[in-house]
């Protein structure tokens, strides 16, 4: 067979198998967990060596998602401040990134936090747990205050908090490549915010579910209200890491669809 020239290649990773398990190493990432590829090599090939033989061979998985799950706890007080705690949990590249900014800029980390919905978000008495523990989610813990926005006797609220779903990427009219996210993808949310004394529940989003007609993308949300209390759950699955660009324009339509849905506001009233 013809083999191909060193020139082509920009890096060498290694190949074990061990007790059944294939693995892909690159002793230069020291936050990749062993049991997954390293992302910069995600859906890419690459030219296996094995002894005197060689082939080429598709680097991609479907084992190991970008995972972050929310659950949030928080309340309005009478002076339109939100606040509360919020419990992050980062699984497999999800905790990758975050582990790395941890380790190397603590100071920086509030960063992932920040949320143009909530230009004025204030982060407090953040703390990280299992950043050495490669087989455990990164937890992140920490308390949080805001501003909602106030008009005359209403005020009004996003519940779109901490899921990293801040800015649509895809909003150009054009597109000139394929959509490559590297992995597949699971977002959730569980929200509990309540609301002060004196003020009713006026306008609340709907219950809904949204569903890519190939089903590769599936968002659901559920709200309900019991007394002074709403409680939130939002779902978000991307069950494939590329998509063609001849499927570009069904993408950005159902992103607009999404960040319209996860941007809704709760509106209250003063009784």
């Amino acid at each position: 067979m013809a083999y191909p020239f060193i020139n082509q290649f920009n890096n060498v990773l290694a190949y074990v198998i061990a007790d059944g398990q294939t693995f892909i190493l690159d002793g230069a990432d020291k936050f990749n967990a062993a049991k997954m590829i390293p992302f910069d090599y995600l859906n890419t090939s690459g030219f296996l060596i094995k002894h005197e033989h060689g082939e080429w061979i598709n680097i991609e998985t479907s084992k190991h998602s970008y995972k972050h799950t929310a659950v949030v706890d928080a309340a309005i007080n009478e002076a339109g401040i939100l606040k509360g705690n919020a419990y992050i949990k980062s699984y497999n590249y999800a905790r990758n990134t975050r582990q790395q900014k941890w380790q190397d800029n603590k100071e920086k980390f509030n960063e992932y936090f920040t949320t143009e919905n909530y230009p004025d978000l204030k982060i407090s008495n953040l703390e990280a747990k299992n950043a050495d523990i490669d087989s455990f989610p990164l937890e992140q813990d920490f308390n949080f205050e805001a501003p909602v926005n106030s008009s005359g006797e209403y005020k009004y609220f996003t519940t779109n908090l901490f899921l990293t779903f801040d800015k649509n990427p895809f909003t150009s009219d054009s597109r000139s490549s394929d959509i490559d996210f590297g992995y597949l993808q699971e977002y959730q949310l569980w929200g509990k915010f309540k609301i002060p004394d004196g003020y009713a529940f006026e306008e609340l989003p709907k219950n809904i579910t949204m569903i890519l007609p190939d089903t590769s993308m599936i968002v659901k949300r559920v709200i309900s209200t019991a007394g002074s209390v709403a409680n939130i759950s939002v779902s978000i699955e991307i069950k494939k890491a590329n998509y063609l660009i001849d499927e570009y324009f069904d993408i950005k339509e159902f992103y607009k669809r999404l960040f319209d849905l996860l941007n809704e506001q709760i509106v209250i009233k003063k009784k």
